[in-house]
């Protein structure tokens, strides 16, 4: 006993479904993954630039509420905080640098 033609095409049309569902669902578990990898990446950056800030802090060239203040601007704009960072880091030196000729003219120990 043999399939006729219209089995025959129906059983055609079941494979080609049931590979497309396939496909589609590992396509799927790709996009899932990858977005799961990229908020894991963000988190860790994120979390990479608070242990930056609070050494800065414990260090003293930033203030806490210079820290709090580039905390405060959030998960989006990363960038911006370490613009930010960089920004009072420069200021920072600049007037370390003043404080230190300033005591050396001084003729300070």
């Amino acid at each position: 006993m043999g399939l006729s033609g219209d089995q025959v095409f129906y059983l055609f049309l079941a494979v080609i479904a049931g590979l497309s569902v396939s496909v589609w669902v590992f396509i799927e578990h790709l996009g899932v993954r990858t977005k799961a990898r990229a908020k894991v990446q963000q988190t860790q950056a994120r979390e990479e630039t608070r242990r930056e800030i609070a050494a800065y802090v414990a260090e003293g060239s930033i203030t806490a509420d210079d820290a709090a203040k580039l905390m405060a601007m959030g998960p989006d704009s990363l960038e911006g905080v370490k613009a930010g960072l960089r920004e009072m880091l420069a200021k920072g030196a600049e007037s370390v640098r003043t404080k230190v000729s300033e005591s050396s003219r001084a003729g300070c120990c």
